[in-house]
């Protein structure tokens, strides 16, 4: 990436690539390309809890890159050092797991970041997209599987974190084009799988916060625990012949709930006391959201909304 030029492609053969054993994870600051190569399936290890990184940061100068058929795992985007209750919501140390595009720049807020044929698994993130941040452009044909969101150190966790955490799987995908620079327009989340994704304290299981139009989607199997909202989707705009099924489901394999350190009715995280109130199994909404055509069935929630 260092030599590469905007418009280059890179090709990765197969393999596992651990680029944190140099002194960083990937960071991509060019308008480039970064893919397989025909028949190979490349691994990007982020080296987990040791290393305490997003595998793949998106720069200044990176806002039209794109992302073609890698497997990306075992980020961890955790600041591993804050004062008390004082977790940065803003920071991205503790956004995108897998892959983050950085927000606080104005030419990334607004970026036309594309992922495309990749697997994003296993990875972590303290506050937002365990699995992705902050990608406007489209996201195609991937698995999004296994990621997670919470925080859970006591010395620096909010009362208030879970009003504004989570997207265990997404989160921020897509801006509102009406406020964004002329010729905006975001891209889709379409033919993915976003499955097995967990949020504690937060919203949004398998996605968060996300703009952009979510088309042909199967998000399933996706949990929440504690007080959570959203095991499917939360706050997101546009879904469209999408399967939102058997997320936040706690049942033994005759299909019989089990009540379970999930589902209990109060928890005690950090020396204080949340309702566990589990709401909107499949999909959490407070702002707004079409539906159209969508298949939302074999969800469950503690308190309302399964």
């Amino acid at each position: 990436i260092g030599l590469a030029l905007d418009g280059d492609t890179i090709q990765l053969e197969g393999g596992e690539y651990h680029e944190y054993l140099f002194g960083n994870n990937v960071i991509i600051n060019k308008r480039i390309t970064l893919k397989a190569a025909i028949g190979a399936a490349p691994i990007l290890n982020g080296g987990g809890e040791a290393v305490s990184k997003s595998v793949i940061t998106i720069d200044g100068g990176g806002e039209a890159c794109t992302i073609d058929g890698l497997v990306i795992q075992n980020g961890y985007a955790q600041d591993p050092n804050c004062r008390q209750y004082s977790l940065d919501p803003q920071s991205i140390k503790n956004k995108g797991g897998g892959i983050c595009v950085i927000s606080s720049i104005p030419s990334l807020f607004y970026n036309r970041v594309e992922i495309r044929n990749c697997v994003i698994k296993d990875n972590h993130a303290a506050y937002a997209g365990g699995g992705i941040y902050n990608c406007n452009g489209d996201i195609y044909n991937c698995r999004i599987e296994n990621n997670s969101v919470y925080y859970l150190n006591c010395n620096c966790l909010d009362p208030g974190y879970y009003q504004t955490a989570g997207g265990g799987g997404i989160a921020s995908c897509g801006k509102h084009e009406h406020t964004a620079p002329e010729g905006f327009v975001n891209g889709t989340i379409s033919n993915c799988h976003i499955s097995q994704n967990i949020v504690k304290l937060g919203k949004g299981g398998g996605a968060l916060e996300c703009l952009s139009k979510i088309i042909n989607c199967t998000i399933e199997e996706n949990k929440l625990e504690f007080k959570s909202f959203g095991g499917g989707v939360a706050n997101c705009a546009y879904l469209e012949d999408c399967r939102i099924r058997n997320n936040n489901r706690h049942v033994d394999e005759d299909d019989n709930f089990v009540e379970n350190a999930y589902m209990v009715h109060h928890v005690d995280v950090c020396g204080r006391s949340y309702l566990c109130e589990t709401i909107g199994g499949g999909v959490y909404d407070s702002k707004g959201m079409f539906l159209i055509n969508c298949d939302i069935s074999g969800n469950g929630a503690l308190y309302g909304g399964g």
